[in-house]
């Protein structure tokens, strides 16, 4: 816990890199730096990170189709590494995607895409950091504990 942790500078959104041992229980936080939601991304969650100021509806929206698609997400605000252009992203395992609109098929292309494809994507285990967790995960309705139906409410 000493040691220090940096990322590359280009890359404000780090989406993968060195991280803490710990990582945090699926679901949404007051705050979670990517020290520790990192860990998640090798387990195939997607992060949602927005900025506080974004617009309500925009982050309810967002936070809807998330939490709806895959059990393994981590949602937290971060004032540091997003700007009022785009003050949303959705963070996997090698990819991002930012915006400053929620466009729903964008944004469940981009789960089923990318979700579950980090090193140690296909393992379901818990993380054990729960400090400033708001609401724990919950399995999507018509998905299961792994995830093998992500974003079930949407057929395609």
């Amino acid at each position: 816990m000493k040691d220090h942790i940096d990322y590359d500078i280009n890359q404000t959104l780090p989406t993968y890199g060195d991280h803490r041992p710990l990582w945090p229980i699926f679901g949404e936080y007051r705050f979670v730096p990517p020290q520790r939601w990192l860990h998640n991304v090798e387990h195939g969650a997607i992060i949602m990170i927005y900025h506080p100021c974004a617009h309500p509806m925009m982050i309810d929206k967002l936070k809807q189709l998330v939490t709806n698609c895959i059990r393994k997400h981590i949602i937290t605000p971060d004032s540091y590494r997003l700007d009022s252009e785009r003050p949303l992203a959705l963070i996997a395992w090698g990819c991002q995607i930012r915006m400053n609109f929620v466009h729903s098929n964008e944004i469940i292309n981009f789960i089923r895409k990318h979700a579950l494809n980090g090193p140690e994507g296909k393992l379901s285990k818990e993380g054990q950091y729960d400090l400033n967790l708001i609401q724990k995960a919950m399995i999507p309705i018509g998905s299961n504990y792994d995830d093998d139906i992500l974003c079930p409410f949407s057929f395609r």
